[in-house]
């Protein structure tokens, strides 16, 4: 269990370390939405949890 929850914070801090900066900013719009939709999804999902 362990090694396998290592693995998957090596495989995202891989992928985090092949984002072409200059392309991120480029698409920064499309980012904001995705950044909107995991906020309206995580909002209320922590307010029911709370709840």
């Amino acid at each position: 269990m362990l090694l396998g929850e290592i693995g998957l914070v090596y495989l995202m801090f891989i992928a985090g370390l092949e984002i072409n900066i200059n392309k991120f900013i480029e698409k920064i719009d499309r980012s904001l939405v995705f950044v909107f939709g995991t906020l309206s999804f995580l909002i209320p999902q922590v307010a029911g949890t709370a709840a």
